[in-house]
């Protein structure tokens, strides 16, 4: 055994041994309840004489809990503790007269301090600040739970303590960013198309110059608008475009895309709210990784159950722009429901009239266990000359929150070339290379667990392993990290990480470590710095070292307008280099924006 394994077998060891060793101290998680909020009141007063009016009909034992709480800018009540989800929901049927508008929450106490996550049962909203029936009366921290881009808001009752991520309820929250809420907005009519308008607009500039006098900035201009769904309007929209400009050693670069526009399309819900048209250039979100310049038509059934079919041109895959060389048809069926998610779909894109690529892609998302969270994509493509099927990547996040202590995230990744046939072949014939690119089947497969440990109020410490595997040449490689965190040390945050890498043709450590201050809730200002040796494994290696630092701010100048600067400096060298001379790269980065 080398000494490189010696070294690499030990380091693996007391990894494994802190992947094993840091969950022991586990705390179960407090145990949670179930309770009931209604109304949207504008004034204390409101509230009270709705609560009021709700008590006369119920008895003491379903008034155990209840409270009036502040959500943005309106009241709402809270009542009941029932144990379970059920119960809840048995008593909000019974008491539906008096409780129209209701939700159930759930929520786990914990030193005065409530984490609630929304379901999706509700009785139909009609109740307004006055208590007189009218619809479309939300409280400001509601308004967004609508749409598979956004998670479930986590609100913040007046007077308590802030809530701040916790192990478990970071879980739920990343894992519920990919799910779509079922709930969808009452029949829409046809005004407030320009309602609730979001968005923002920035300029920005990237500078970089190196010791070698390569210098070149990029400036750039970028627009981002958006409406979501909601019940004021049956439209929803979203625009996202920039204009980017590259000057090289003081010259304009020609062959940089001057526009690009990522997103820009419209769509419109139909009565019933079971059909959707969109059109435009769009992400189709339901497959791996389609975009299209068309339209797209889908229906959602009762149940969940629902389908949809798109075409049109594609983007050009060189500077994205519109390109009828490009054309693309496809179709999905998706299966939606609280805790489980299910996406299938099979786009056929063509090329000049020719299959550029035909694949077919799965998605899946499941909560069934309480504390875990199952996330999966894959794609799978035909071979345009063998007409077999070739698996392009699967990915596997396994998450599960023992704990607000402890949570544990397993991740299995597989991945290839991704092959486009007849767009390829033009450049193949300008090039030496044959069209054995078209049957690679060289691939790399990761494997790897990390585990989160909160060792007491504001300090987290993390430690994970990493496998992966290249067939072509049967290397491998072998990632360790540990690190920690800590939140308001005498108003600093600060993190520190170490890792071990055993790459390919060598291995590195790797030293990071960062420092924020937060001024007034409007400026954040950090400063960090990372070291890292590599040691190249080849005859007559040698070894390189990068030393990396800079500073970063973000300045939230009022409500509307903001700024964020970074500047950075890369100094590498090398036991080939003669003493003292080192390559340096300087970067800085400034953006200032409006968000509306």
């Amino acid at each position: 055994m080398t000494i490189r394994n010696i070294a690499r077998t030990k380091k693996l060891i007391l990894f494994c041994f802190l992947l094993v060793i840091m969950p022991l101290n586990l705390h179960a998680e407090e145990p949670a309840f179930h309770t009931i909020q209604t109304g949207s009141f504008v004034d204390i007063k409101s509230a009270q004489k709705q609560f009021d009016s709700i008590v006369k009909g119920l008895n003491e034992q379903e008034l155990s809990f209840f409270r009036i709480e502040k959500i943005g800018k309106y009241y709402s009540l809270r009542l009941g503790k029932f144990k379970d989800h059920a119960t809840a929901n048995t008593f909000l049927q019974k008491n539906k007269p008096l409780l129209q508008g209701a939700i159930i929450l759930k929520a786990i106490t914990s030193e005065d301090r409530i984490f609630q996550r929304y379901t999706k049962d509700s009785i139909p909203r009609d109740m307004t600040a006055s208590g007189k029936p009218v619809s479309g009366i939300m409280p400001e921290g509601l308004k967004d739970v609508q749409s598979l881009q956004h998670p479930l808001p986590v609100t913040e009752s007046k007077g308590s303590v802030p809530v701040k991520e916790s192990s478990g309820e970071a879980v739920a929250d990343n894992a519920l960013k990919n799910v779509q809420s079922l709930q969808r907005p009452s029949p829409a009519g046809d005004t407030g198309i320009f309602s609730n308008v979001k968005g923002r607009f920035y300029v920005s500039d990237y500078y970089s110059n190196d010791s070698d006098e390569f210098e070149f900035h990029v400036l750039t201009s970028r627009l981002n608008v958006y409406k979501h769904e909601d019940k004021e309007s049956r439209y929803y929209y979203t625009l996202d475009a920039r204009v980017r400009k590259k000057i090289f050693n003081g010259e304009m670069e020609e062959n940089v895309p001057e526009w690009k526009v990522d997103e820009a399309w419209v769509g419109i819900k139909f009565p019933e709210q079971k059909m959707d048209v969109i059109g435009g250039r769009q992400n189709i979100y339901e497959l791996y990784n389609t975009r299209v310049d068309g339209l797209n038509v889908k229906y959602s059934f009762d149940n969940g159950l629902g389908f949809g079919v798109f075409g049109g041109l594609a983007p050009d895959k060189e500077d994205e722009s519109l390109n009828t060389d490009y054309e693309s048809i496809g179709g999905y069926l998706f299966f939606n429901q609280e805790k489980h998610k299910v996406q299938f779909g099979y786009e056929n894109l063509n090329y000049k009239g020719d299959t550029d690529r035909e694949y077919f892609s799965l998605r899946i998302y499941s909560k069934f266990h309480e504390k875990m969270r199952l996330n999966a994509v894959s794609s799978a493509s035909i071979n345009q000359l063998t007409d077999d099927f070739e698996v392009e990547n699967a990915n596997i996040n396994l998450l599960y929150a023992h704990s607000k202590k402890v949570r544990f995230n397993i991740f299995y990744n597989y991945f290839r070339t991704i092959k486009f046939y007849e767009s390829t072949r033009e450049y193949l014939e300008l090039s030496d290379v044959s069209e054995s690119f078209f049957l690679d089947d060289n691939s790399r497969t990761r494997i790897g667990m990390r585990v989160d440990y909160k060792l007491m109020k504001g300090l987290k410490v993390y430690s994970s392993a990493e496998y992966e595997r290249r067939k072509e040449d049967e290397e491998d490689k072998l990632r360790l990290t540990g690190g920690l965190r800590k939140y308001d040390l005498y108003g600093f945050d600060l993190s520190g990480r170490y890792t071990y890498i055993d790459d390919f043709e060598a291995s590195s450590d790797e030293f990071n470590a960062e420092i924020t201050r937060h001024f007034f809730n409007k400026l954040d200002v950090s400063l960090y710095a990372s070291r890292e040796e590599k040691k190249l494994d080849a005859e007559n290696a040698y070894t390189t070292r990068a030393l990396t630092y800079g500073a970063s701010i973000y300045w939230m100048i009022s409500k509307r307008y903001f700024m964020l600067m970074f500047i950075e400096s890369y100094e590498r060298d090398s036991d080939l280099d003669e003493e003292g001379d080192k390559q340096v790269t300087t970067s800085v980065f400034t953006q200032a924006g409006y968000k509306f």
